[in-house]
């Protein structure tokens, strides 16, 4: 199908590279250990397009080679000169890079059981998109470059909307107030894309944060 051809032709022109995340957060925590949690957290995942091309131009050697001529007994040549056609083949590469630019608010529950100096906890909750902004450019179903800021067919979402959250943590105590910890996260997948795009496209599930947390 059409579609199924344009799905080829994105995944040999599109390229995944670096995500990254940032966030903070404030925790309301009750003695027993359940806590309150939401804050703000950016994030910004990047692609790259790249596309090879190749023209081919007619053009006029002005002084080339048109004829040779061989005697057959002596076997001297003869070469005639003047202008002779050729084509010139010219390869090049598009390359953009792509940024999608997210701010989430996340609004989460928790419970945190401490042991000496460790701690560990789970959480759930939901990511509250309030912020999504795109740059850069995809190949459309032409080929040609597509605009991502424009997303004049709207291809694209200006909301991703609430997205459910799991994370579980494990944390260390470095001072009496400052702790280290590490949280493996799912994130539910959301589709970035409006029902207009011919492909499905979606933020990843699977995450890993770490940080630093201070107790006031």
């Amino acid at each position: 199908s059409q579609d199924q051809k344009y799905l080829e032709s994105r995944l040999k022109t599109e390229k995944n590279l670096e995500a990254l995340h940032g966030s903070l957060n404030l925790q309301a925590k009750h003695r027993s250990g359940v806590y309150l949690q939401t804050g703000l957290e950016y994030a910004r995942m990047a692609t790259r397009y790249y596309k090879k091309t190749q023209s081919i131009d007619d053009s006029i050697l002005p002084n080339g080679v048109q004829r040779v001529y061989t005697n057959s007994i002596t076997g001297d040549t003869t070469r005639i000169y003047g202008p002779v056609p050729f084509q010139e083949i010219s390869e090049s590469t598009k390359t953009r890079y792509n940024n999608f630019h997210t701010l989430n608010i996340p609004l989460m529950v928790g419970y945190q059981l401490s042991q000496e100096k460790w701690s560990f906890g789970i959480e759930a909750g939901v990511l509250v998109n309030a912020y999504l902004q795109k740059s850069g450019s995809i190949a459309d179903q032409n080929l040609e470059l597509y605009n991502l800021e424009k997303d004049e067919q709207n291809w694209f979402k200006n909301n991703l909307g609430i997205r459910p959250m799991v994370a579980i943590q494990a944390g260390y105590r470095i001072r009496s107030d400052w702790e280290i910890y590490l949280s493996p996260q799912f994130r539910s997948p959301v589709k970035i894309n409006t029902a207009g795009n011919p492909i499905d496209q979606s933020f990843s599930s699977l995450e890993m944060a770490a940080g630093i947390r201070f107790r006031l």
